[in-house]
């Protein structure tokens, strides 16, 4: 009859028998955030208009109010913001 099991040094056990710490250490400063700027960038196009429920709205970079970041990835940063003449909040993606 064929065993299956582990062989030896295979596994996360060592030729010793000691069990390897299987953990990838990372570095406190991989999680850190850099700061995000006060102002909205002005790479942005200057103006969109959006619909909230029956209102219509003309969003202007300019009157865009950062709140916090909401997440960070591949392809940019997530900002919740604030429309300064409608008071709405909104999610902005600014990179």
């Amino acid at each position: 009859m064929l065993q299956r099991g582990r062989r030896e040094g295979v596994g996360n056990r060592g030729a010793e028998g000691k069990k390897r710490n299987p953990g990838l250490k990372i570095p406190k400063e991989a999680f850190e955030q850099p700061q995000t700027s006060s102002t909205p960038p002005r790479d942005l196009d200057s103006k969109a208009c959006i619909s909230i429920g029956e209102e219509n709205f003309e969003v202007k970079a300019d009157d865009l109010e950062p709140i916090s970041e909401l997440g960070r990835g591949a392809y940019g940063v997530v900002e919740k913001m604030r429309h300064m003449p409608s008071g709405q909040i909104m999610a902005v993606k600014v990179e």
